[in-house]
């Protein structure tokens, strides 16, 4: 929606700009980040979705927004990153 999301896929990484779709296989280990240093808006479909999945993005979000998380994206807290990683069955 806006700005360059990082993804990767793998050992793959790619960078979606405005407009641009990717889809992440089943199982594939995969993250999203940003190193643009600017603001980056993106939709994230799942299927089957996941109300359990959608809460522990709100978390980690909330998280970073508090100061609570690394330059990583993951909670500085074990029990925190546990609890998410958990709510997000990875």
């Amino acid at each position: 929606m806006e700005g360059a999301l990082s993804l990767q896929l793998g050992k793959e990484k790619i960078v979606l700009k405005q407009s641009e779709t990717a889809t992440v296989p089943k199982k594939m280990h995969h993250r999203f980040y940003n190193q643009s240093g600017k603001p980056v808006r993106f939709i994230c479909e799942l299927r089957p979705a996941s109300e359990s999945f959608e809460n522990a993005l709100r978390i980690v979000c909330g998280l970073h927004r508090d100061g609570k998380t690394g330059k990583d994206g993951f909670p500085k807290s074990f029990m925190q990153a546990a609890i998410t990683m958990n709510m997000t069955e990875s």
